[in-house]
């Protein structure tokens, strides 16, 4: 209901709730293990994905020819993320696109993502060309990029490359 009150109040607004069916990974896993499991036909939620028509319109005609993707867990019971498109504005400022909340990062769920921002904003290229898509490097986002905009050139953010080295060992404190 909020979903079709957004869209009737904003038209031009992509808004969608998707469900699933089937066995859970969960149950998947117990099934490997030869555990008797039952599967419930009734749908369970697996994604929203929210873009207004005036980020989309802001967007399209004042921002950058950037899409900035990252996630973030939420502080729920349910273990969701958000994933989320921002821009750069003309005073260089974050610009919020389009976001989604989804059961996990991972390439599956950035690739449903994707392909609802690409359906929200038409397509591969704006008016200033092919959008430059930045992310973080996570495995199943570059994979996600590369199939639903396999012609936008990919970036990497400095700082995630920078925080994963010194995770890893690479780069020592005297170096910062």
């Amino acid at each position: 209901d909020y979903l079709q009150t957004v869209i009737d109040k904003n038209p031009g607004s992509r808004c969608i709730v998707t469900t699933v069916t089937g066995p859970t990974e969960d149950q998947i896993e117990a099934m490997k293990k030869g555990q008797a499991v039952h599967i419930s036909n009734t749908p369970r939620f697996h994604g929203l994905f929210f873009c207004v028509s005036a980020a989309r319109l802001g967007f399209l005609e004042g921002c950058r020819p950037f899409i900035g993707l990252d996630g973030c867990f939420i502080k729920l019971t349910t273990g969701a993320q958000i994933l989320a498109a921002t821009a750069r504005d003309g005073n260089n400022n974050i610009y919020p696109v389009a976001w989604a909340v989804v059961a996990k990062e991972d390439a599956e769920d950035w690739t449903w993502f994707l392909e609802q921002l690409k359906e929200a904003i038409g397509g591969e290229q704006g008016k200033f060309g092919y959008y430059t898509i930045m992310s973080d490097r996570q495995k199943g986002l570059i994979k996600a990029v590369s199939t639903v905009f396999p012609n936008c050139p990919q970036r990497f953010c400095l700082r995630h490359i920078y925080a994963n080295f010194q995770r890893a060992g690479f780069v020592g404190e005297d170096l910062k």
